[in-house]
């Protein structure tokens, strides 16, 4: 219901009235019944025929001749529709058939009934107002024809006929009259069916438009609660930060109190290399919501040249299984040794656990293994991530990259995961693509170039835009 209040809204009703179109196709027909006048005329001067009036037909075929050039220069330039001039119009072809009775001999000449076509003409293109009028200017004609056939001074042709030429002209009367409304009739249908058909077309627009709306409200809700996370968030990532710089000066004084032993060794590397992750990954986390409350932007990118793309892989991997009691196994492929870029590492980053994290996700409902691997192609880096989950549904496929679109239950996941990938990516200078994987899970390929593109400063205007 509401999709068709704004259909409506969208596309208003058309008022009554022939458009610039219609009026040119009136001329048209008016040129094949002119087509029909000139052959009785040919016929009667010929002598194939006898009893209408030379005449009279000669001054229908002037006048319809004359008429129809002056409409067809006087078509409105606009394409809106037009109420008088369809009037006109039957005007002029009630005078014009008028004469043509007249001349031929009244009663008796097979097309009094084209009286009929104008009226249906009107009824099914024309509206209520303009059906009324055409068929009072009708009645009128043809009671004017009937005060001129009953007149002995004004008849002017008498239809008679040889019997075999009368019935033939009767069935040919019958033919072209019933032609004439069939096809007026298959008209207008064909007119229906395009108008119903646009109005289907404005009635998905429309949906579309409400969908972006909507969706545009979500996104704007979303960034008003971001500030509110941003100013809850500040105070314990700061003391987190803090605690952990002590972790890591309490480590160096017992290094340099401990006795040397190799088990002790690999304990305090391992607390010292969590230690450096909660210090990077909170203070990369205090720049954002910095950044939120500031206004509401993203952190600028900041490239960098000489990223060693396996030690971003690498971390990423260690944020993804951290804390983790899952038994996904995240390998790292050695084709990621030795490639260097020169791009944003913490939006590199952002985006590698992204997806490693949509990957482990997927294995744990059924699969063992991710792996991260990559590739040069011309001049840019390939790096994909491979899982041997379940795969992607055709309904997931097609909202991969939608805001909001994801199969975990509510309260596990927002949606925005790889919608805010796809914005970085491309933000980076480069492309992400999601696809199904021989003989089961998903392939996600990030495509980036080795050199950031030639404006670095306005790549964050095409995140927020």
């Amino acid at each position: 219901m509401r999709d068709d209040a704004i259909a409506q809204r969208t596309e208003p009703e058309e008022p009554p009235g022939f458009s610039r179109d219609r009026l040119s196709w009136l001329i048209g027909l008016r040129w094949m019944a002119m087509s029909g006048v000139l052959a009785v005329f040919v016929a009667t001067a010929t002598g194939l025929i006898h009893g209408p009036s030379l005449g009279v037909l000669g001054l229908v075929l002037f006048i319809g001749v004359f008429a129809n050039i002056l409409f067809q220069r006087a078509l409105p330039k606009k394409t809106g529709p037009s109420f008088r001039a369809p009037l006109a119009h039957a005007a002029l072809d009630l005078s014009l058939l008028t004469m043509v009775l007249w001349g031929t001999g009244w009663v008796m000449a097979p097309f009094l009934g084209f009286y009929l076509f104008h009226v249906v003409l009107m009824a099914t293109l024309g509206g209520p107002r303009a059906t009324v009028i055409t068929a009072v200017m009708t009645l009128a004609f043809a009671t004017l024809l009937s005060l001129l056939y009953q007149s002995e001074s004004l008849r002017v042709a008498v239809w008679e006929p040889e019997p075999r030429l009368a019935l033939a002209s009767e069935l040919l009367g019958f033919v072209v009259l019933l032609g004439g409304v069939t096809y007026l009739v298959a008209h207008a249908a064909a007119e229906l069916r395009a108008q119903e058909r646009a109005l289907s077309r404005a009635k998905e627009r429309a949906a579309r438009e409400e969908r972006k709306l909507l969706l545009a409200e979500r996104l704007a809700s979303l960034g008003r609660v971001s500030q509110g996370v941003a100013h809850e968030l500040n105070t314990p990532l700061a003391t987190i930060r803090t605690l952990a710089t002590d972790m890591r000066e309490t480590l160096s004084a017992l290094r340099e109190a401990r006795e040397s032993t190799q088990n002790l060794d690999m304990l305090l590397d391992d607390l010292d290399e969590s230690a450096v992750l909660i210090r990077d990954e909170t203070t990369r986390m205090g720049k954002v919501t910095q950044s939120l409350l500031k206004g509401g932007d993203l952190v600028e990118i900041q490239i960098r040249e000489g990223v060693v793309l396996y030690d971003v892989a690498e971390r990423a991997r260690s944020l993804v299984i951290a804390g983790r009691r899952s038994k996904v196994h995240i390998e790292l492929d050695r084709s990621l040794l030795g490639h260097r870029l020169e791009t944003d590492a913490d939006r590199l980053l952002q985006i590698l656990v992204n997806l490693a994290q949509n990957a482990v996700d997927a294995v744990r409902e059924g699969g063992s293994r991710v792996t991260l691997r990559a590739e040069a192609i011309d001049g840019s880096i390939a790096i994909v991530v491979e899982d041997d989950g379940p795969g992607l549904s055709d309904e997931m496929r097609a909202r991969l990259f939608e805001p909001f679109a994801t199969t975990k239950p509510v309260g596990e996941g927002t949606g925005l995961g790889l919608y805010t990938s796809h914005l970085l990516a491309e933000t980076l200078g480069g492309s992400l693509e999601l696809e199904p994987r021989e003989p089961r899970g998903v392939r996600a390929e990030l495509r980036l170039p080795r050199r950031a593109p030639a404006e670095p400063d306005a790549l964050a205007a095409k995140l927020l835009s």
